[in-house]
């Protein structure tokens, strides 16, 4: 009965720091009891001055003065003489239990240490891998090294760590570079964007006004403009909209290698690095961002030639016309280099998709 009342209450008087009975309990502002000691030394480290209470968070301005909760003090004392009383009863029945208790299977974290150590051993000599062969770009212990790989270019894992890891940081420095580029990029599409829509807007408002005061031979030529205008107004902004997918693509690519990039260069064990880091050996200078957007996009000039068409004759007219339209065609929202017009979404895969490599 002893041992089931210690059990009831044990739960209660124990410190939520220490995680053991309370030692000089103490009860701050909120209600919860502490160690004096183990508060003292959590408040101690607190960086912005602040005060916490680690079990509700909540938080004092000012520092609380501690004092000693005495009835807690007699408390824990009846406690530990009850379990000193009981102790031997209840260390028979733990006995009992224990001799009972079916095997735990193995656990999720025992099986991924267990096969996490398989992974850095030989698999033909069963022995630790802590040397790396360039020649044959593989992990290999140090048996290999008298066998197998003897003669060959061979360092120890910690060499080849050391290497690679200034590697991967100017990979991530490039990375990031870029990814700030076509931020950059993104940014003057979508501002281009308003831009091509006032400026078709007013170009289409100038042709209505200027075609109105022409003769009926004409109508159909104003018709025509209108009709180019516009379909350059949506084949612009649908190829605005085009290139915000890709570059929101491209820099996701980007980021997702940068993650994967500070995620390798958090990796603590030397084998593991080496097999996930085993192409960055690979990679050459990223291409530098050739995508240029035409900020000064505009149809200004369509006003600007309608005003002197209007003066023209009806002969003349037909020429005038079929020039505005090609140059309305010809208005472009970016100005590409050809190797990235097709799929650069796709190049940036490809240079940074396989960064952790295949395993040896």
């Amino acid at each position: 009965m002893a041992a089931m009342d210690f059990d009831t209450l044990k739960d209660g008087i124990k410190c939520g720091i220490c995680n053991d009975f309370f030692k000089e309990p103490t009860t701050i502002p909120c209600g919860h009891n502490f160690c004096m000691k183990c508060i003292s030394n959590q408040w101690d480290n607190e960086l912005y001055q602040f005060y916490n209470c680690p079990k509700c968070s909540k938080t004092f301005m000012t520092r609380p003065e501690l004092v000693m909760n005495e009835t807690l003090c007699v408390i824990g004392n009846k406690l530990q003489r009850l379990k000193l009383q009981d102790g031997a009863q209840y260390g028979v029945v733990a006995e009992l239990k224990k001799k009972n208790q079916k095997p735990q299977p193995m656990t999720r974290d025992k099986m991924k240490a267990k096969e996490k150590l398989k992974k850095m051993m030989c698999a033909q000599h069963d022995r630790l891998l802590n040397f790396y062969c360039r020649d044959d770009k593989q992990c290999i212990c140090e048996q290999c090294t008298l066998s197998e790989h003897m003669g060959h270019n061979t360092v120890t894992a910690v060499e080849e760590r050391k290497e690679r890891e200034q590697k991967v940081e100017e990979c991530l420095q490039k990375a990031r570079c870029e990814i700030h580029e076509r931020e950059l990029i993104l940014q003057k599409i979508s501002k281009t964007s308003d831009q091509i829509k006032d400026s078709s807007n007013c170009a289409v408002d100038a042709s209505r006004s200027v075609f109105s005061e022409l003769t009926v031979t004409l109508e159909k030529m104003k018709e025509e403009l209108n009709k180019i205008i516009q379909e350059q107004e949506t084949a612009l902004l649908s190829q605005a909209q085009l290139e915000e997918k890709q570059q929101k693509l491209v820099i996701w690519s980007l980021q997702a290698m940068e993650t994967e990039l500070e995620a390798l260069s958090h990796v603590k064990d030397d084998i593991p690095f080496i097999m996930k880091s085993q192409l960055v050996v690979s990679q050459q200078e990223a291409d530098p961002v050739t995508i240029h957007v035409n900020e000064n996009l505009s149809f200004e000039f369509v006003t600007v030639a309608l005003n002197k068409v209007k003066d023209m004759l009806e002969d003349g007219c037909k020429v005038a016309i079929e020039n505005i339209q090609q140059r309305v065609r010809n208005v472009t929202l970016v100005k590409t280099s050809v190797q990235n017009q097709k799929h650069p979404d796709r190049q940036v895969w490809r240079k940074f998709s396989n960064v952790s490599g295949p395993r040896p």
